[in-house]
């Protein structure tokens, strides 16, 4: 996108990221969905659909790292399974070995192999510890990245000079996209993102941020390198078309998502 619209998408994306986080906050508290959207309509000055949008981009993150944290518990119970098929070819190795002595202040034989089995048996035991303590809890979740987030303590090893530079990036990185679902019941496919032919992208600014941005918010020239006629297909036969927002290193890109028509 161009440059220009930089300052709009981040006024965005941080009053979206804000809800976002406020919203998981509350859902993991057990409150129910239906009350919290009438809720932060009024709280946040947010549309239905402006809501669903963000709903809906939570609901894949936290899908996403449940998806994570299951793959996590099966590689833990497959390096368990190693470890004890390990353990036990050790061990009757162990008992079909004569004893003897070291060389050169080297272990023996047999002196090695009574190590290596410690040596695995440790690793076992600290992997059943991470299983247990990985079934027994809940996935814990960073917005942001829990990579980014640790950075802060080894601020020169990772580039930064001061907390303050860290803390900005912090701030950038959770407030770096944000989502404007659509329904093929809606005007162009989208309540609050339509797409004319003519490139022109019209975006309904949430009554939080009007004062600032404006009722709507407008930028030309919004052509798709690969798959324009496909979004034109489905501005035609009014098809549900969701916008996704990113920043990136070079600015802001936006991605379109649609139902592609089937194919004889």
């Amino acid at each position: 996108l161009p440059e220009q619209v930089a300052p709009f998408c981040e006024a965005m994306a941080q009053l979206f990221s804000i809800i976002e986080r406020h919203l998981y906050k509350d859902l993991a508290r057990g409150e129910k969905l239906k009350d919290l959207k009438r809720n932060y309509q009024v709280k946040y000055s947010i549309n239905a659909r402006q809501f669903n949008s963000i709903y809906a981009n939570l609901k894949g993150k936290i899908s996403s790292r449940k998806e994570c944290y299951q793959r996590q518990i099966k590689e833990i119970k497959s390096r368990i399974k190693g470890l004890e098929k390990k353990i036990k070819s050790l061990s009757k190795k162990l008992i079909t070995t004569y004893p003897s002595c070291g060389i050169n202040g080297a272990k023996s034989e047999k002196g090695y192999l009574k190590w290596l089995i410690h040596q695995k048996k440790r690793k076992l035991s600290t992997n059943l510890l991470r299983l247990e303590h990985l079934k027994k809890n809940q996935p814990s979740f960073i917005f942001g990245g829990k990579k980014l987030w640790l950075s802060q303590y080894n601020l020169e090893e990772n580039g930064y000079n001061t907390h303050q530079q860290w803390l900005t990036d912090w701030q950038q990185t959770r407030s770096s996209q944000f989502t404007l679902i659509g329904s093929k019941d809606e005007t162009s496919g989208n309540q609050n993102c339509q797409l004319s032919l003519d490139g022109i992208l019209k975006i309904r600014v949430p009554k939080a941020r009007e004062n600032s941005l404006g009722k709507y918010y407008l930028i030309e020239g919004v052509k798709f390198p690969y798959g324009q006629g496909d979004v034109n297909y489905a501005l035609a036969f009014n098809q549900a078309l969701t916008f996704r927002f990113v920043k990136k290193e070079k600015g802001w890109y936006v991605f379109v998502s649609l139902e592609l028509p089937s194919t004889p």
